[in-house]
C-alpha cells in the first residue's frame, strides 16, 4: 500500500527510523537504498535478506525483493510477523549473499512498531524464515527435475522393450501360419489315403503324430527364447536405469545420494542454503538453540531508562520526542525568528531585493549591472564610439592616438594649411593653370569664366544673391530726329523727310506724328495760315554694338566644391 525509502552505507553506521502499526499485513515496504562510501552499492547476482530479532526474542530471516542490482536498490516488506509484537527492534541486518558465500552484513535500520488498539486480535508471534523456505523450494525443483528426467528415460526403455515384443510377436505369429499350413497338408493326405486301406491310414497316422509332435516342439522352444529375450531385455532395461541413476548420484546438476541413514551424502552448508551456522553468534551468544540477547548485550539502554534522566528519549505514537526540547536546547534558532523579515516557520528563500542587493542574473545583461573580472576591470567593456571617444587606433596626420601628441608644421604640411584657409565654397585666385586639388587636395571647379566677381547687394534685385549672373560686354544706343513746322511751312512727302538710321535692322527709321488732329490727316500738306499747331514729325534710330567693357586683366578663378 505505502512505502518509506531511506538509504544505508556499508561504511558509516547510519540511523534509519520506520514505523509501523502492530499487526499490519502486507501494508508497509521500505525500499533501501545501499551505498559504498559515496556510490551506489552493485549487488548483481547476489541475494538479499533482512535478519532481525523481534522484542519477544524470536527471529525473522527473510528475502529482500532486488528492485534495481546495479544501484543497490531493494525492496524489505514488513511482514505480519515482523509487526507481531510491539516495540523497538534495533536488531536488524541486511544481508547480501554471493552465490560463492560471501556474506556482507549492513546495519543502520531500526524499526519501531507501536502498539496496536486492537492489541487482543495480534497474531501470535514465531519465527519466520522465507529465505530457508525459498531454499527448500530450490532443492524441491531440482529433486522433481531429476525425477523428471529418469522418468523420460523409463519410458524411453518401455517403449524400446514394447516395440520388441511387438516385432517377436509378429515373427511367432509368422512361424505359427507356416506350420498350420503343413498340418493341414498332412491331414488332407491322412483323407485320401484313407480311400486306399487301412496299412495306409495307419502309416499316414503316425506321419502326422509325428510332425504334429515336432511342430509343438519348435513352438514350444520358439516361446522359450521369446521369454528369455523378454527376461533379458527387461534386465538391460534395469541395469541401464541404474547406470543412469548411478552416473547422476551425488553429480552436479544430478540427483542427491542418501546414506544408510536415509540423509543426504553431501550434506548442503548453511551458506548453501542461506542459513547461519549454528556456530554462528549474536553478541557473543551461540546459535545452538533459542538465546535471549539483554540490552547489555548489544550495548543498549534498556527500556526501563526511557524518559528517565541519563536515560533516553521516547516518542510518542507519531515517531516524536516526547519531551520536546527547546530551540534553544539544541543551539537552534525559535522558528518565531526572521531573517530580512521572513519568518523561519519553514524553508524560506532570500531574493537580491530581499536584501537590498542585485540578482547575480542581471550580471552582464542588459538594464543589468556590469561584471567585473578577475583583475577588477570590466569584462564587457565599453567601445570607444560608447563613451564619445577616439579610438586609439586612429590617427592625426599619421601619430596614432595611444597618448598624448604633438603637432608640428611639418606634420600637418602645406596642403593642410592651405585647405584649412580655404573652406568648401572659397575662392582662389591664381595665375597658374594648374586645378588646386592636384597640388593640395580636396575638389575645385573653374569658376567665373569671363565674368567680373560683384559683392552681393541684396537691396539690388541685380545683385541680391550669390554666383547670380547678369550683363554684357557691348551696347547699342537708341536716339530720335524731330521735324517741327512753323507757320506756312510746308511738311512735304515722306520720302523727302530727314530720317534716322537704325544699325540693329540696317535700315531707316519710321516716321511718327504729332500734334492736332487734323495737322496729323494733313500731314504732308500745306498747314492753312490762321492754324496755330502745325504738324510735327519725328524719326527714331540707333547706333551701331559699342563697346562698354572696361579695362581688366585676366586670372584662373577656382572654386573649391568639397
Amino acid at each position: 500500500m505505502t512505502s518509506k525509502k531511506v538509504c544505508l552505507n556499508v561504511w558509516r553506521n547510519a540511523h534509519a527510523v520506520v514505523t509501523a502499526v502492530q499487526g499490519e499485513i502486507a501494508a508497509r515496504w521500505i525500499e533501501v537504498s545501499l551505498y559504498d562510501h559515496d556510490k551506489r552499492l552493485d549487488i548483481s547476482e547476489k541475494t538479499a535478506a533482512i535478519y532481525m530479532t523481534k522484542p519477544d526474542k524470536t527471529i525473522v530471516y527473510n528475502t529482500c525483493e532486488i528492485l534495481d542490482a546495479k544501484n543497490g536498490l531493494i525492496s524489505v516488506e514488513l511482514t505480519s510477523q515482523m509487526s507481531a509484537v510491539a516495540g523497538t527492534i534495533c536488531d536488524c541486518e541486511i544481508h547480501i549473499i554471493d552465490k560463492n558465500g560471501s556474506l556482507l552484513k549492513i546495519l543502520g535500520l531500526t524499526i519501531i512498531i507501536d502498539r496496536s488498539l486492537e492489541d487482543d486480535k495480534a497474531i501470535e508471534s514465531s519465527n519466520e524464515f522465507t529465505l530457508l523456505l525459498k531454499a527448500l523450494k530450490e532443492a524441491d525443483g531440482l529433486i522433481d527435475t531429476v525425477t523428471e528426467v529418469l522418468n523420460e528415460k523409463l519410458n524411453e526403455f518401455d517403449d524400446a522393450f514394447d516395440a520388441l515384443s511387438q516385432q517377436m510377436q509378429s515373427q511367432m505369429k509368422d512361424w505359427l501360419a507356416v506350420k498350420d499350413e503343413e498340418i493341414l497338408h498332412k491331414m488332407q493326405s491322412v483323407d485320401d489315403w484313407l480311400d486306399n486301406g487301412d496299412e495306409q491310414l495307419q502309416q499316414a497316422v503316425t506321419e502326422a503324430q509325428t510332425a504334429v509332435q515336432a511342430a509343438v516342439s519348435q513352438a514350444n522352444t520358439a516361446a522359450d527364447r521369446a521369454n528369455q529375450a523378454v527376461e533379458q531385455m527387461a534386465q538391460v532395461a534395469g541395469e541401464l536405469v541404474e547406470e543412469a541413476i548411478f552416473e547422476q548420484k551425488n553429480q552436479p546438476n544430478g540427483i542427491a545420494g542418501l546414506d544408510s541413514s536415509g540423509k543426504l551424502q553431501q550434506m548442503p552448508t548453511a551458506n548453501d542454503i542461506g542459513a547461519v551456522s549454528v556456530g554462528t553468534t549474536i553478541n557473543g551468544k551461540a546459535l545452538s538453540g533459542n538465546i535471549t540477547l539483554t540490552a547489555q548485550d548489544v550495548s543498549a539502554v534498556a527500556s526501563s531508562e526511557r524518559n528517565q534522566a541519563n536515560g533516553v528519549a521516547g516518542l510518542n505514537e507519531s515517531g516524536k520526542l516526547i519531551q520536546m526540547p527547546t530551540a534553544n536546547d539544541v543551539g537552534a534558532v525559535s522558528a518565531g525568528t526572521t531573517i530580512n523579515g521572513k519568518a523561519l516557520s519553514g524553508n524560506i528563500t532570500l531574493m537580491a531585493q530581499d536584501v537590498s542587493a542585485i540578482a547575480s542574473s542581471e550580471r552582464n545583461q542588459a538594464n543589468g549591472v556590469a561584471g567585473l573580472n578577475e583583475s577588477g576591470k570590466l569584462i564587457q567593456m565599453p567601445t570607444a564610439e560608447e563613451v564619445g571617444a577616439v579610438p586609439t587606433n586612429q590617427t592625426i596626420n599619421g601619430k596614432a592616438l595611444t597618448g598624448n601628441i604633438t603637432l608640428t608644421v611639418e606634420d600637418i604640411g602645406t596642403s593642410a594649411i592651405f585647405l584649412a584657409s580655404h573652406p568648401v565654397g572659397s575662392l582662389f585666385e591664381t595665375t597658374v593653370s594648374t586645378n588646386p586639388g592636384a597640388l593640395y587636395g580636396g575638389t575645385w571647379a573653374a569658376w567665373g569664366g569671363g565674368r567680373v566677381p560683384v559683392g552681393v547687394n541684396t537691396a539690388d534685385n541685380d545683385f541680391n544673391t550669390v554666383e547670380k549672373t547678369g550683363g554684357k560686354k557691348t551696347e547699342r544706343h537708341e536716339f530720335k530726329i524731330g521735324y517741327k513746322g512753323y507757320y506756312g511751312t510746308a511738311v512735304g512727302s515722306d520720302d523727302n523727310m530727314i530720317q534716322a538710321y537704325k544699325y540693329s535692322t540696317s535700315s531707316y527709321g519710321t516716321y511718327a506724328y504729332e500734334g492736332s488732329a487734323q495737322a496729323g490727316v494733313n500731314a504732308g500738306i500745306q498747314a492753312s495760315a490762321n492754324t496755330r499747331d502745325v504738324a510735327q514729325a519725328s524719326s527714331t534710330g540707333d547706333t551701331s554694338e559699342t563697346g562698354i567693357v572696361q579695362p581688366y586683366i585676366t586670372c584662373y578663378i577656382w572654386k573649391r566644391t568639397t
